[in-house]
């Protein structure tokens, strides 16, 4: 298993999608930051499990049917760079 870092890009990606979706519904905020936690998880056992990302050297994970991690493996670990949603354009 590798550890899992957030960087801040991401950090701050998840918050601001929290704080979106939590105008609307707390609860439902709460639910998604549990559920994107877990995910990310999941990627200290598989890290190489998801498709390869369109920046080289980054994979992505699509963790909820309108958000994806970019993520890469670099120095022993996962490196979570983005949240990001999956109509916005990226890079």
């Amino acid at each position: 298993m590798l550890p899992v870092v957030w960087k801040n890009s991401a950090k701050n990606d998840l918050m601001e999608i929290i704080g979106y979706i939590a105008d609307k519904n707390p609860d439902a905020a709460e639910r998604f930051k549990t559920h994107i936690e877990k995910a990310a998880e999941l990627l200290s056992i598989v890290p190489m499990g998801f498709r390869k990302g369109i920046t080289l050297g980054t994979r992505e994970y699509l963790v909820h049917p309108n958000y994806f991690l970019v993520y890469e493996i670099e120095a022993g670990q996962v490196s979570i760079l983005r949240v990001i949603h999956s109509r916005r354009q990226y890079p």
